[in-house]
């Protein structure tokens, strides 16, 4: 029962983590820096260790005998995931703000009093194990944690005020867009007293993948920017040597937008 349990809320993180990244794909096609406010609590970076362990307490003699381990709750772990997906998020330029939903972490437990199987230290390792994920999401690409949800305003005002006041920090980097993740450290020179909350990274988004997350982002979120009137007309199309599909495209816009410089 524990296995099928703990498999389906493993899946069950997986594909949320897909729809955040698939998320975070169509934001990644807009200009400038993006915010996006995750609110939830169920996300485990080790779904159903503390399940795992509360069987160790409960049936250790029977260890031998089925195979277990207090190792199990670790087979599960997720935690490379979501830093994979706090990398994505920093190559797309996309802060997240975690707004922690307090009464499903604290209603783990069945709060039946004292038992044996069901301890204070492995309820606090299940909410741990959640919130765990919501501050990775956060720290990680420089945004904010808040683990009451039932008082969003600080974090709101917190959000507000990052969007009023920020620093942006550039530089050209060197080297081929290899798309790997590259570490970022931000001190403020002679204040000792100051932590510059940024993102933990950064990555290079080969050309490919840029063009596909911008037609993503027309097709889906219709930013609706076309300042040079720009228009596109497909006029014919060939296969080549290869086999490769050739569009021959004619771009068109108003000669009033053409500037001449001698």
């Amino acid at each position: 029962g524990i296995e099928l349990y703990v498999q389906q809320r493993f899946l069950e993180t997986r594909a949320t983590l897909k729809a955040l990244t698939q998320f975070v794909d169509t934001l990644a096609g807009l200009p400038g820096r993006k915010a996006l406010l995750y609110i939830g609590g169920g996300l485990s970076v080790r779904p159903g260790e503390s399940f795992y362990l509360a069987w160790q307490n409960k049936f250790a003699s029977l260890n031998p005998a089925v195979g277990a381990s207090p190792f199990d709750g670790f087979r599960n772990d997720l935690t490379s995931s979501f830093d994979e997906m706090v990398h994505h998020a920093n190559g797309n330029r996309v802060t997240f703000y975690t707004l922690g939903a307090t009464e499903e972490l604290a209603g783990v437990s069945a709060d039946l009093g004292p038992s044996s199987t069901w301890t204070r230290d492995l309820e606090n390792t299940e909410q741990m194990n959640l919130a765990e994920s919501m501050r990775r999401l956060a720290d990680g690409t420089g945004g904010l944690l808040s683990m009451n949800a039932s008082d969003p305003g600080p974090l709101l005002e917190r959000m507000r005020e990052d969007f009023d006041s920020y620093y942006s920090l550039g530089f050209v980097p060197q080297g081929k867009k290899d798309g790997k993740n590259r570490k970022i450290e931000v001190a403020v020179r002679g204040r000792r007293d100051l932590l510059v909350r940024h993102r933990n990274g950064r990555r290079e988004r080969p050309v490919g993948e840029r063009m596909t997350d911008r037609s993503l982002a027309a097709l889906l979120l219709d930013p609706g920017q076309n300042p040079l009137d720009v228009a596109l007309d497909f006029t014919s199309e060939k296969k080549n040597a290869k086999g490769q599909i050739e569009l021959e495209v004619l771009v068109k816009f108003p000669l009033a937008r053409l500037v001449l410089l001698p």
